[in-house]
């Protein structure tokens, strides 16, 4: 079995590339099992999963496989999930700060 195409973040965590989730649910649900198994045995630390709207079919799949939701847009929802425990994980950026400088 594949795991899921994904590539590594400066922090220890497997960012799954959204363009090669398979669109068939329990395909999706049996490679996503077989990565966590995998990259927790491989010592990363933690997963982001960005699901395209036109996927959300896979979301209740990745919630029942031990994921939370981080933020969402109006094209797709981000969930993580924490292979080691307490893995420190960013918060989303809510406000933007901002100033003008008047001549």
């Amino acid at each position: 079995m594949d795991i899921l195409h994904f590539d590594t973040n400066p922090f220890g965590g497997a960012v799954i590339v959204p363009q090669s989730l398979p669109e068939d649910p329990d395909e999706f649900g049996s490679r996503l099992t077989y990565s966590l198994q995998t990259w927790g045995s491989d010592g990363l630390k933690a997963v982001w999963l960005q699901i395209p709207k036109d996927l959300s079919k896979l979301i209740p799949i990745a919630i029942d496989a031990g994921f939370d939701f981080h933020h969402t847009s109006d094209e797709y929802l981000m969930l993580t999930h924490q292979l080691i425990p307490g893995a420190h994980l960013p918060p989303f950026a809510t406000h933007y700060i901002g100033w003008v400088v008047w001549y």
